[in-house]
C-alpha cells in the first residue's frame, strides 16, 4: 500500500541558521565563479567555508571525534590553510560529502544571490548577490527585496514545494498578513493584540501554504487563544499539541520549533518584524507601520505566474519589486512619523530636525 505524502511545511536555511552568514557564505562562492558545479566543486566550497571558519568552527557537533590538534585549530584564531581545512573537511568521513556544499549553497540560490548557469554548469553571482557583497550593502534591505518575491512554488523550489501540495504563497508576505489579521481579531475580541507568541509562530507560520487560508487561520489562533484563557501553562501546551494533530493531520510537523525559530532570524532582518512581550511575541514593526500598510494593501500574499527564467530573473534584479512606498505622498508620512516618534523622545531635536529638513509641500 502506498503511503500517501505528507505536507512539509516550508523554511528557510537550516545551514546557514544565523543570517548575518550570508555575506560570508556568498564571498566564499565568488572565490569559484566560473568554475563548474559538479561534486568536486561543491566539496571545495565546504572546504573554503571550513577555513573561513564559517562552518564547524565552535559547533561540538563538528568537532565531536576530530583530533584535539585539529579542534584546536578550527576554533583557533590563527589562519587555516586550504590543505589544513581540506584534511579536517575529509575526516569527517561525510557520506555525501559533496552534499555539504549543495545544502550550504542552497540558501544563496534560494535567496536570488547565486546561480549556476543553466547549459554551463558555472556558478554565478547574480547582480543582487554583487549587491550584497559591496562593503556599503545593507543586508536588511537587501533580504527585505528578496522576501517579497519569494514565493512558492517557483522554479527554483519546486520539488520540495510542489504546486500539487497545495502551495500558493509569498511566505513573508503572507506572515505578515497574518499577524495584522489576528491584531484585528483580538482588538475586536477584546483581548491583547501583540502579535503571535513563539509557539503560534512555530505551529501556524510554516504551515501556511496557501495564501487564501490566512483569515481562517488567523481566526483558529485567536479562537484558540479564547479557549486557553486562564489556564496553566501545560494545559495549554497540551491544548495546542492537541490542536496541532487536528488541523495539520496531513503535515510533517516534526521539526516546527526548528523552523520557526530559523524563519524569525531571517524575517526580523528585514526590520518589518519585532519582538516584544520579554522578547516571546513577534509583532509588526510599528516604526514602519507606513511602509508595511502600503505593502500589504498592494500585495495580497498571492504567488504570481512566471514562464521560463522570468522568476529567475526577477529574483536576482536588485532594482525589483519597486517598493510601494518609494512615491512622494508616502516618503512624506515616512518622514512625519519618524519625526514624530523623534519628538516624542526629544521635543527640541524633533523640532531641530523639522526646520532642518523642512517637507516640500508641493505636489509632485
Amino acid at each position: 500500500m502506498k503511503i500517501a505524502r505528507l505536507i512539509k511545511p516550508w523554511s528557510l536555511s537550516t545551514t546557514v541558521r544565523n543570517p548575518d552568514r550570508l555575506t560570508g557564505f556568498l564571498s566564499a562562492l565568488a572565490e569559484m565563479e566560473g568554475e563548474v558545479w559538479n561534486n568536486p566543486s561543491q566539496q571545495r566550497f565546504q572546504v573554503i567555508l571550513i577555513q573561513r571558519r564559517l562552518y564547524g568552527a565552535h559547533r561540538p557537533q563538528f568537532t565531536r571525534a576530530l583530533q584535539q590538534a585539529d579542534v584546536n585549530l578550527i576554533n583557533g584564531e590563527e589562519d587555516i590553510s586550504y590543505e589544513d581545512a581540506r584534511r579536517i573537511f575529509e575526516a569527517k568521513d561525510f557520506k555525501d560529502s559533496a552534499m555539504r556544499g549543495r545544502n550550504s549553497y542552497k540558501p544563496l540560490e534560494k535567496l536570488g544571490f547565486a546561480s549556476i548557469h543553466p547549459e554551463t554548469r558555472q556558478v554565478q553571482i547574480t547582480p543582487l548577490g554583487r549587491e550584497l557583497l559591496q562593503p556599503e550593502a545593507d543586508l536588511g534591505d537587501i533580504i527585505l527585496r528578496s522576501f517579497l518575491k519569494w514565493q512558492l512554488p517557483n522554479p527554483v523550489d519546486n520539488r520540495g514545494f510542489p504546486a500539487s501540495m497545495g502551495y500558493r504563497i509569498k511566505p513573508f508576505v503572507g506572515t505578515l498578513h497574518l499577524i495584522k489579521r489576528v491584531n484585528e481579531l483580538c482588538d475586536e475580541a477584546g483581548i491583547p493584540a501583540n502579535g503571535l507568541s513563539f509557539d503560534e509562530f512555530d505551529t501556524f507560520v510554516p504551515t501556511l501554504i496557501e495564501w487564501e487560508d490566512i483569515d481562517d487561520t488567523a481566526q483558529i489562533i485567536v479562537d484558540h487563544r479564547l479557549d486557553c484563557r486562564g489556564l496553566g501553562a501545560t494545559v495549554r501546551e497540551q491544548r495546542l499539541q492537541t490542536l496541532i494533530e487536528e488541523v495539520f493531520a496531513d503535515y510533517d510537523c516534526q521539526h516546527l520549533g526548528d523552523y520557526g525559530d530559523n524563519i524569525r532570524r531571517y524575517f526580523r532582518l528585514t526590520r518589518l518584524l519585532r519582538y516584544r512581550g520579554n522578547g516571546r511575541f513577534v509583532d509588526l514593526e510599528p516604526r514602519r507601520a507606513v511602509e508595511i500598510e502600503a505593502l500589504l494593501a498592494n500585495d495580497n500574499a498571492a504567488p504570481q505566474v512566471f514562464q521560463g527564467a522570468e522568476y529567475h530573473d526577477y529574483l536576482c534584479d536588485p532594482n525589483l519589486p519597486v517598493l510601494p512606498w518609494q512615491n512622494y505622498a508616502q516618503l512624506i508620512r515616512i518622514r512625519e512619523d519618524i519625526l514624530a516618534g523623534i519628538t516624542e523622545l526629544d521635543a527640541a531635536l524633533g523640532q531641530q530636525l523639522s526646520e532642518a529638513y523642512p517637507a516640500v509641500t508641493n505636489e509632485r
